[in-house]
């Protein structure tokens, strides 16, 4: 089990990492290829849910670490992030 808890951490640690330089169709339809406003735009949309889904709470939990959310919330915000990516 560890070892799929581990894939998983680099999975979305590359998809963190990944998603700051990808690409994306502004509202007027061109395609943004500037550094700053693709890391902007990750930012705003879906940083905060990439960073939960990175964070290994199996970990926090062994040392006894509290965190802020309950853990019924991080699993809808990771099915929230999977259905509507």
């Amino acid at each position: 089990m560890l070892y799929l808890n581990d894939n998983a951490c680099v999975y979305w640690c590359t998809d963190i990492i990944l998603n700051f330089r990808t690409t994306y169709v502004s509202k007027c339809g061109q395609v943004v290829y500037d550094s700053r406003q693709m890391a902007i735009n990750y930012i705003r949309g879906w940083f905060l849910l990439d960073l939960l889904a990175a964070i290994p709470f199996d970990l926090l939990y062994a040392f006894q670490v509290n965190t802020v959310m309950p853990h019924g919330r991080i699993v809808v915000s990771l099915l929230f992030r999977i259905l509507f990516r």
